[in-house]
């Protein structure tokens, strides 16, 4: 096959799966089936229709070292950046000199150079502080930019993050938040009344 004859002259090899529509239910399955002893490093991209997906994609390459994942898509941003905490060997972006209109509709989610920077992901080590506010919609939310500021200047080992979550979506939210873990978590509408019920 391919893979041995690759394998033959000693050269490292990727597996890698995509799935551009949505994030698989079955993907610890997906990374099984994947396996063979002459792969050295596994890749999974899936896009996130939501950040409950980015956020599964992002636990599951938690688990596995061999492995770098992340969602693709608005949603999935949260993985991209959180991919240093689950010691992923690598991760996409765009240089900070590309113009906007430069970039194929192919990659028009994913992120510059310097997002990475304005979420502190340069500076913080593998086991840094993470909160994060939840709501829907949140993407005008100056906290982000706020927050990361801060604690740049204060040199804190956090970041801030943004996890857009639709009221369904709560419950399953708060979950996987534990898994995280998150040190804190600001609450914007629509689930300023919803969560003191949880």
């Amino acid at each position: 096959t391919i893979v041995t004859k690759i394998s033959a002259k000693n050269q490292n090899l990727i597996r890698s799966y995509h799935h551009f529509d949505c994030t698989p239910v079955n993907l610890d399955q997906i990374y099984h089936d994947m396996q063979h002893d002459k792969i050295e490093h596994y890749k999974i991209a899936t896009h996130a229709n939501s950040t409950l997906d980015a956020l599964r994609v992002h636990l599951l390459s938690r688990q596995h070292a061999n492995l770098s994942a992340h969602g693709m898509g608005a949603d999935g941003l949260c993985s991209r950046l959180l991919a240093k905490l689950a010691h992923n060997r690598f991760i996409y972006t765009i240089d900070n000199t590309t113009a906007q209109s430069d970039k194929p509709d192919t990659f028009s989610d994913v992120p510059r150079l310097s997002t990475f920077k304005d979420y502190n992901i340069d500076v913080i080590n593998s086991m840094p502080s993470i909160y994060g506010l939840i709501g829907d919609p949140i993407k005008l939310s100056p906290s982000p930019a706020f927050h990361n500021q801060a604690f740049r200047q204060h040199e804190m080992n956090a970041c801030y993050l943004s996890f857009r979550i639709a009221a369904h979506e709560l419950t399953t939210f708060l979950q996987y938040q534990s898994l995280l873990p998150l040190a804190g978590i600001s609450i914007t509408i629509p689930h300023k009344r919803t969560i003191t019920a949880l």
